[in-house]
């Protein structure tokens, strides 16, 4: 098991205060479907974004009664069309940039504590390489 801070441990920013809850196909009817036929221990989460995915998963691992722990694996810095399309509400100021350096990280942070599931979920923030080779060295039950 990989052995990571959840989000609470790590805390909620305080200087973000409303939820900004985002993401593509964060409710989609394949995730209730897989978790309740697999019963994940460990589920590993690549782009998370803002969390809208984890936090829906973690609400179905809750609901049915698992002993689950999902793993968010994200640099989040955002896709490159995020940062060349600025006319683009929904991109470029999502990245809600601070002294030009993203802030998404501590929003993903803020709306799972806030969303209830920060013993649930934990971030790993780490560059891409790294992320791979230390997730190749653990058993992983669903990616």
């Amino acid at each position: 098991m990989i052995d990571l801070p959840t989000a609470s441990q790590l805390g909620k920013p305080n200087w973000i205060n409303n939820l900004d809850i985002q993401g593509w196909n964060s409710d989609s009817t394949i995730f209730p479907e897989m978790i309740k036929e697999v019963e994940p221990k460990l589920i590993i989460e690549v782009g998370t974004w803002k969390g809208a995915s984890a936090i829906h998963m973690a609400s179905l691992v809750k609901f049915l009664n698992l002993d689950t722990k999902i793993v968010c694996v994200d640099t989040w810095l955002g896709a490159l069309e995020m940062w060349t399309d600025r006319e683009d509400k929904d991109r470029y100021l999502s990245l809600g940039l601070n002294l030009g350096y993203p802030t998404v990280y501590y929003q993903f942070l803020y709306n799972v504590i806030e969303s209830g599931f920060g013993d649930i979920i934990s971030p790993f923030h780490r560059h891409h390489k790294l992320q791979l080779d230390i997730l190749k060295q653990k058993i992983l039950d669903l990616i």
